[in-house]
């Protein structure tokens, strides 16, 4: 264990990466559940007020709304469904799938932590499943040097924990 916490990822860049995964898989929920319901990233961002591009920016960026615009867009897309009966509404908790509600809790663990070292102990099954969200958000640009660095320390950690 005293090998391990001498090569142990920052806890700051561990909640960093974490928080990153957290918006892209909320993202991705939510693409789906419009995806369902055949509305398009134009048609939101439009009826928004915001220019055709502006939620597709936002997912492909992989950006942490402010919740003001996050609000704006729940808003929309409440009314854009509430409107006929083509599309079904959106509920908020099928957005947050059980995945999100584990990484909120690890999240929170961690902020009570000062080293991530009992956490990938104990959660070590979870930090090697983020691997393909990690994979993902690398296609997309969307991770930062130290964020991937930090994850392949983790999965490193991890397979050392088996």
């Amino acid at each position: 264990m005293s090998e391990m916490r001498e090569h142990l990822p920052r806890k700051e860049t561990v909640q960093k990466l974490l928080q990153k995964i957290l918006v892209w898989k909320f993202m991705g929920n939510m693409t789906r559940a419009l995806k369902q319901r055949n509305l398009t990233h134009t048609e939101l961002s439009k009826a928004a007020g915001r220019v055709a591009s502006a939620f597709n920016k936002t997912i492909n960026q992989v950006e942490d709304l402010r919740l003001s615009s996050f609000l704006r867009y729940w808003v929309v897309i409440s009314e854009l469904t509430a409107d006929d009966n083509l599309h079904e509404k959106i509920v908020f908790e099928e957005l947050i799938d059980e995945e999100i509600r584990r990484m909120i809790a690890v999240l929170s663990d961690l902020s009570y932590e000062d080293q991530p070292s009992h956490l990938l102990i104990s959660e070590r099954e979870f930090f090697i499943g983020l691997r393909v969200h990690v994979e993902g958000l690398k296609k997309k640009h969307a991770l930062g040097p130290e964020e991937s660095e930090t994850y392949e320390l983790i999965a490193e950690l991890c397979e050392r924990i088996d």
